[in-house]
């Protein structure tokens, strides 16, 4: 029950004898009356008192609407059904002229794909092949009259590229700096190029180690190399 314009469960908790004198002169003793926030919540007895109830109009000389719990009128909620989990496995030497078709009809797998590897930024497939089933895996298949192994299929693991941490991708990050991947500089990401190539990062490295071992040698060393420097 509700107030229209009023807070209804303020007033019967004011006026709680007479509240409740109303309520039962119109539908009796009923189990529960509970004054929560800006409602009052009833426990009937029968389906006759919570019939009479959802048509009063009027408690207190105030208007009131009275419906249903929520969570008696909304639907019921469909049960969950829990995903399948697929056994996967892989099957190495398989030649790359089989499609994945041919592999799924022979095997009877619920799901074939072949494994791939980039390279000079193409797409190159490989002789093996993931392969899944709803039951356990099998110790081996056959397809096109050959025989394969069937080994655990171990998915590669799952690693940022913003923070470099394990377990989570870069979209679902909350790392607030990036942490480049070469170097573990919190001053680049890992999209940025800061060394163009192999040979440069090295030499950057070796200069800054002369460098450094230059600062730190004595004073006497230091006019030592100097005067050895002088033409």
């Amino acid at each position: 029950m509700k107030g229209v314009g009023h807070n209804i469960a303020r007033e019967a908790v004011r006026r709680h004898k007479e509240f409740k004198s109303e309520i039962h002169s119109y539908c009796g003793q009923v189990d529960i009356i509970e004054a929560r926030k800006d409602c009052v919540r009833f426990v009937c007895s029968t389906e006759r008192q919570r019939d009479i109830l959802l048509e009063i109009q009027t408690v207190l000389y105030k208007n009131v609407n009275v419906t249903k719990p929520y969570s008696v009128m909304k639907p019921q909620d469909q049960p969950v059904m829990k995903p399948t989990r697929w056994s996967k496995g892989v099957i190495n030497g398989v030649p790359a002229d089989i499609t994945d078709d041919e592999v799924k009809e022979e095997t009877s797998a619920v799901m074939v794909r072949r494994i791939t590897r980039m390279v000079d930024g193409e797409i190159i497939p490989t002789r093996s092949v993931t392969i899944a089933f709803e039951d356990e895996l099998p110790r081996e298949v056959f397809v096109h009259l050959r025989r394969y192994r069937v080994e655990l299929y171990v998915p590669k693991p799952i690693r940022c590229n913003k923070f470099q941490a394990f377990g989570h991708k870069t979209a679902s990050c909350e790392a607030t700096t990036a942490v480049f991947s070469r170097c573990s500089s919190k001053k680049h990401d890992y999209n940025e190029t800061y060394y163009s190539s192999p040979v440069q990062s090295t030499r950057s490295t070796r200069s800054s180690r002369t460098v450094a071992r230059t600062t730190m040698l004595p004073t006497r060393d230091a006019s030592r190399i100097e005067r050895s420097t002088e033409p």
